[in-house]
């Protein structure tokens, strides 16, 4: 079956990163993507985010915001709102992506052509899933770019309780 039980993990490996972005169209989804995979953030996280959440001085990108279901909304608790720190290949990305950003009335980091919110079906169904395929891997969901980034951490020795604030 081309699904899995929805509690199962699928995480990429490094390898599988890289192929992932590489495979990925246009400067706005490779950044998106690799700032879900490198920060953990979450899907709603990441279409709400706002240029005034990026903290450059510090390299962090700071969660205020979630946008579900048509609409922004707090975190769901004190903790959610957080600030993920960010390495400098991520800043970098993301410099060049404001750079070449059309700006929106949201000052939104990813906007939509219209400058609306990008919808969340669309961003899997048209960027996400057909990046897969072109880097030749197996299908996982969006959702499951939170636990690589986990990874990651895990795998450079950070600290559990960094991770857990990370997240």
């Amino acid at each position: 079956s081309r699904y899995r039980a929805s509690d199962e993990m699928d995480i990429l490996r490094p390898d599988e990163i890289r192929r992932f972005l590489d495979h990925t169209k246009g400067l706005e989804f490779k950044t998106l993507f690799m700032l879900a995979i490198m920060s953990g953030a979450r899907q709603g996280e990441i279409i709400g985010l706002m240029w005034s959440d990026i903290d450059w001085y510090n390299s962090q990108m700071i969660i205020r915001r979630t946008f579900q279901h048509g609409r922004f909304y707090e975190p769901k608790s004190e903790t959610s709102k957080r600030k993920i720190d960010l390495g400098p290949t991520v800043i970098a990305q993301l410099k060049s992506w404001k750079l070449a950003c059309p700006p929106s009335k949201l000052d939104l980091v990813f906007p939509s052509d219209g400058g609306t919110t990008l919808d969340k079906n669309n961003l899997v169904q048209r960027h996400f899933e057909p990046a897969l395929r072109r880097a030749g891997l197996r299908r996982i969901r969006f959702h499951d770019l939170r636990p690589t980034y986990a990874s990651l951490l895990i795998a450079r020795g950070e600290h559990p309780k960094y991770i857990q604030v990370q997240m």
